[in-house]
């Protein structure tokens, strides 16, 4: 009883020491795990962007007849940008973190991505006072920290970020294209999804009646994600995804017959925005073994813990070519750069 006593004593007096030395500064301990979670999502997203950039530019080329003055067409388009395997998983030690955020089983630090394989670890960011120390609760054996599950990817054999949508093109007599590409708005209990796309080319060579075009275009598409109440911690909460590519793109191609193939070079620049919209708090009751009045101070808000901007730049080249018969078409595409791009679209035109 005298040894219990004696250890009892020893933590107040330590306890009530850290109560009289701590200060907590939570706007500057929630501007951390903002830091730090904006980081990790940053990576495990980052494949799904990119492969978005790549993918979109593909299969602008319009089916169109010199000898038409006016051609119209309405077409389907599907494809998809196929990843290096080593987008699957990123190392967890390699993202800007701070020292406070670590892995509940730190030798498993490779980590899915949002195309990779499903996990088991955990996340842990450890609140700390002004002075950089952490909380240590005797009940429960260790420090006092926040736990999120890592997350899973969608586990795709081979990774790959798909696309569809509806696409219309026109082909005017001064030798210009314009396309416009469309996903309606998909609507479900949580989440809500679309897409829009804008393309414009030109033929200088066809004022000349050559053989041969040679088209200049730009194309602009842009996806917007909104999931509500994606996480459990904070209600209401809202995931947001705005991704915007731009392309300028040289083509030159030739028809023979039926077929028209072409050479493709496009030069992408994307911008993909990402937030989680909320607030979320973080009280740590379940800490016992920890006074209340240092509780007080560690437990914190975080409004909008997630909210970073991705950049990137591609250049890739690669081949195509449109297949005619009737008013029918079939156009196919492979790009290469980065990452290997295809795509296939099929439709119907007419040309006045």
């Amino acid at each position: 009883m005298k040894r219990i006593k004696k250890h009892i004593f020893t933590l107040v007096i330590f306890f009530s020491g850290i109560a009289v030395r701590a200060q907590f500064n939570n706007e500057r301990i929630a501007n951390e795990f903002k830091q730090n979670m904006n980081a990790y999502l940053e990576a495990y997203l980052s494949p799904a962007f990119d492969g978005t950039a790549n993918v979109n530019p593909l299969l602008w080329q319009l089916p169109y007849e010199s000898s038409k003055s006016f051609n119209f067409s309405i077409n389907i388009t599907g494809g998809a940008s196929f990843l290096p395997s080593s987008m699957k998983e990123f190392d967890f030690f390699g993202i800007n973190r701070t020292s406070n955020f670590e892995l509940r089983n730190p030798s498993n630090n490779i980590l899915p991505t949002i195309v990779g394989r499903e996990s088991d670890n955990e996340l842990f960011f450890y609140v700390t006072d002004n002075n950089g120390n952490r909380i240590f609760d005797p009940i429960r054996g260790h420090h006092v920290r926040a736990e999120i599950e890592v997350a899973d990817g969608f586990d795709f054999r081979t990774p790959i970020v798909p696309t569809a949508s509806l696409q219309v093109g026109a082909w005017l007599p001064i030798h210009t294209g314009i396309g416009l590409r469309y996903i309606p708005a998909v609507v479900g209990d949580d989440i809500r999804f679309g897409s829009f796309g804008l393309s414009v080319m030109h033929n200088p060579l066809g004022w000349f009646n050559l053989p041969v075009d040679l088209v200049l275009g730009f194309n602009y598409n842009q996806m917007n994600f909104v999931g509500e109440n994606f996480v459990d911690d904070a209600n209401p909460n809202r995931f947001e995804v705005d991704s915007r590519s731009m392309a300028f793109d040289i083509t030159v191609t030739k028809s023979f017959g039926l077929i028209k193939p072409y050479l493709s070079v496009n030069y992408i620049t994307s911008t993909s925005d990402a937030a989680l919209r909320g607030t979320f708090n973080y009280t740590f009751s379940d800490y016992i073994g920890v006074p209340g009045t240092i509780l007080q101070g560690v437990q914190f808000n975080v409004k909008d813990p997630v909210e970073f901007r991705d950049t990137n730049s591609f250049l890739n080249a690669g081949i195509g070519a449109i297949l005619s018969w009737n008013n029918f078409f079939v156009n196919g595409q492979l790009m290469f750069g980065r990452f290997q791009n295809f795509g296939l679209s099929m439709g119907y035109k007419i040309g006045i």
